[in-house]
């Protein structure tokens, strides 16, 4: 437990340094903070509320485990009980909040650079209205995970009969957040494609868009080992659900380190990059322009 422990904290430590990065970043090149911005700080607060919860649950309900072993650790008491559940649903509203503001702090992102396109703003808005209705579906679901929303926080109840109905769920969440990835890692691939970059910037950019395949990894991991609800696989369950969250919001954060590799300069590479983005599009550059080179600048 203390290991897993460790591992949450570091790894939100890590998101915690990387989103304060981005802002201090932000602030130093553009002189203020946008959507993309706010919703990445949101998302690490809503990381820092699951982290919380995890160690004021994690604790019991281990305690519990030692003494059904029979290893120690004692049986805990239904107040105990009852409130170790209310934490825990806290927990699992906590980790959707905190992968779903990472999604939209993703979308925020593309819309500022990628505005300008007509057919993006009809992808984003069908991206968007996806990601909307997984998160509700997702957030909504978590009620009926025991049968019916009375059961909810009844735990005797959800162990006789909820099982079934939890593995459904569990297939559908990983689902719902798996093809909300490759979405959202599909659009920024498909616009660098068109862009008159050079390849190595290209590369460089692709690839930190492209590790959204971490929290995919981690989301089929995690869904496959709480499935599979064997004992011995407990401890890595738990370790893929504590991953998840700060890795996305670690990830979060990324493309505006990642900007710095088409940035080099004040011009030159970053003028090349907007211009390319007007011939991409088919955009008239005098009038674009100035948006583009505003866009590019803010990332």
């Amino acid at each position: 437990l203390t290991k897993k422990k460790s591992a949450a904290w570091i790894f939100t430590t890590i998101a915690i340094l990387l989103t304060l990065g981005r802002f201090y970043l932000h602030r130093q090149n553009t002189k203020r903070w946008r959507w993309d911005d706010y919703l990445n700080s949101l998302a690490l607060l809503s990381l820092i509320g699951f982290t919380t919860t995890y160690h004021l649950f994690a604790p019991i309900v281990n305690s519990a485990q030692l003494y059904l072993q029979n290893r120690g650790g004692k049986l805990p008491t239904d107040q105990v009980v009852r409130v170790a559940l209310k934490i825990n649903a806290a927990n699992n509203v906590f980790f959707f909040c905190t992968i779903y503001l990472v999604k939209a702090s993703f979308l925020a992102l593309y819309w500022q650079i990628f505005e300008v396109s007509r057919r993006f703003r009809c992808v984003w808005c069908g991206v968007t209205t996806y990601t909307v209705v997984s998160f509700l579906a997702s957030f909504l679901s978590l009620f009926w995970q025991c049968g019916r929303p009375e059961h909810f926080l009844d735990g005797p109840w959800c162990n006789q009969g909820g099982t079934l109905l939890e593995r459904k769920l569990l297939w559908m969440w990983c689902a719902l957040h798996v093809f909300g990835d490759f979405l959202l890692m599909t659009i920024p691939l498909v616009m660098l494609s068109r862009m008159m970059m050079p390849t190595s910037q290209k590369i460089g950019v692709a690839v930190v868009f492209c590790l959204v395949l971490v929290t995919i990894a981690l989301d089929v991991l995690r869904t496959v080992f709480m499935v599979a609800q064997k004992p011995e696989r407990e401890n890595w369950k738990e370790l893929w659900t504590l991953l998840e969250p700060p890795i996305s919001v670690a990830i979060c954060a990324l493309p505006c380190y990642g900007s710095l590799l088409v940035r080099t300069t004040k011009k030159g590479r970053l003028w090349e990059f907007v211009e390319g983005m007007s011939v991409s599009f088919g955009l008239s550059v005098d009038k674009s322009l100035g948006s583009l080179k505003r866009s590019v600048d803010a990332v």
